[in-house]
């Protein structure tokens, strides 16, 4: 998982772009909502217990807010994590929630903020990029231990319930895999939600028709599948916008696999995406820009 950095920014309209060169835009900022209701029942293996719990989650790559209540507690509460691991499994912690003693028999056992998950924690979480992208895949749950269960009274498997993505970032030749010599460049801007994908592209430097360009999934430096059509038609200004218009989700059987905007989301936060830019000069892409 590549680092999200978090940036509250408000982007202007877009003008003419520099020449061409592999620079591209910042990480994409990732906000997710989500919730757990936890119960014996959750853990694996089952708990017989009357304990109950939920937690409220809202993470983003800098902050971590959680607040976590308890209710029909018999047994002293010692510690809460966040662990990575998907329904139906156990995993490792990467971050911890709660320590100490809490004895009560209901009530609030932890919240705040957090910006950090726990160094060298068993997820492999190197920022809360990582924990907010594993929250928003659904990999994610939350354990409270006991005095009387240690391993794991109640659990509550971490439901994503929002989650939105911006991006932005540039496209020239040298981003094609193998890399095209061309004086276009171009410029693409993103807001990916659950129920719509936003999406402003502009070119400059053209001199040859534009007929399409996408979202495609593959790391930097591969190629790979048409995942999202942002444009099908005939562009032949030199400069301008191409795109600007909102979706309603990803190519209909597309070979990325993608069932709707959260998986494209998701992919783009993963570092698993790019826009592609298709001419008649390059029909294979003249122009790229990893997202």
């Amino acid at each position: 998982m590549r680092r999200l950095v978090f940036v509250v920014a408000v982007l202007g309209m877009l003008g003419l772009l520099a020449p061409a060169s592999s620079a591209v835009g910042p990480d994409p900022v990732l906000k997710v909502r989500a919730g757990a209701a936890l119960d014996g029942g959750q853990e694996v293996p089952p708990v017989a217990t009357g304990m109950t719990g939920v937690v409220k989650v809202k993470a983003t790559s800098e902050r971590f807010r959680f607040k976590l209540m308890v209710a029909k507690n018999s047994n002293e509460i010692f510690a809460a994590h966040l662990h990575c691991a998907p329904p139906g499994s156990n995993g490792p912690v990467g971050i911890t929630l709660f320590t100490g003693s809490f004895t009560a028999a209901q009530g609030k056992v932890a919240g705040g903020t957090l910006t950090s998950p726990d160094p060298g924690n068993g997820c492999g979480w190197a920022d809360l990029g990582d924990a907010a992208a594993a929250v928003a895949a659904g990999e994610t749950y939350v354990n409270v231990h006991t005095s009387a269960v240690p391993s794991g009274e109640i659990r509550g498997d971490v439901i994503p319930k929002r989650v939105v993505l911006k991006a932005m970032t540039e496209l020239d030749g040298a981003l094609e895999v193998p890399p095209v010599a061309t004086d276009m460049a171009g410029k693409v801007r993103l807001r990916v939600s659950d129920e719509r994908l936003k999406v402003k592209l502009v070119v400059t430097g053209n001199s040859s028709e534009l007929f399409a360009a996408h979202i495609h999934c593959a790391p930097p430096g591969a190629n790979g599948p048409v995942g999202v059509t942002l444009f099908s038609g005939s562009f032949t200004n030199r400069a301008g916008k191409v795109v600007d218009t909102v979706l309603s989700g990803p190519d209909a059987g597309n070979a990325c696999g993608w069932s709707d905007l959260r998986d494209v989301a998701l992919a783009i936060a993963a570092g698993e995406a790019y826009v592609n830019v298709h001419t008649a000069r390059v029909p294979s892409g003249e122009i790229r820009g990893d997202l």
